[in-house]
C-alpha cells in the first residue's frame, strides 16, 4: 500500500467519514479499515462506564434530596449497569464486539482481530 493512500485512509477514519454516512462510504472500506475503524471505537468507548460512574459520584455529592436530581442520578445508574452488563445479560461492549464480528463475517467473509486502535487515526475532527 502507498503511503499517500494510507494517508487518505487515516484521514477519512479520524474524520469518522465511514459512520457519518455509512451507505455512502461502507462500499469503498476494505476489510483493513473497517478493523481499524472497529478498534479504534473499542478505545473511544472503552472508559463510558467509568465516565458515567464519576458523573454519578458528582451528582450524588450535591444531590440535597432535589427530586430532579434524583430521576438523573437513576437514569445514570441504569446507563452504568447497561454498559456493565449487570442489569441485563450483555454489556454493551459485549454487543458491540458480537456486532462487528457478524458484519466482517457476512460483508468481507473473514474474521476481526481486536486490537488496539491507531493512535495517528484516533483524533475525531
Amino acid at each position: 500500500m502507498l503511503y499517500s493512500e494510507l494517508k487518505n485512509q487515516a484521514i477519512a477514519i479520524a474524520n469518522n467519514e465511514l459512520l457519518t454516512d455509512w451507505s455512502k462510504n461502507s462500499p469503498k472500506y476494505s476489510h483493513e479499515y473497517y478493523s481499524l475503524m472497529i478498534n479504534n471505537l473499542r478505545h473511544w468507548l472503552a472508559p463510558t462506564a467509568n465516565r458515567l460512574s464519576d458523573g454519578l459520584k458528582l451528582l450524588e455529592a450535591i444531590a440535597d434530596k432535589n427530586e430532579v436530581l434524583g430521576e438523573i442520578i437513576h437514569a445514570f445508574e441504569h446507563n452504568i449497569e447497561d454498559e456493565k452488563g449487570t442489569c441485563k445479560e450483555n454489556a454493551h461492549a459485549f454487543l458491540f464486539n458480537k456486532s462487528a464480528k457478524t458484519y466482517s463475517n457476512v460483508v468481507y467473509g473473514k474474521e476481526i482481530t481486536f486490537s488496539k486502535g491507531l493512535p495517528n487515526t484516533m483524533n475525531l475532527k
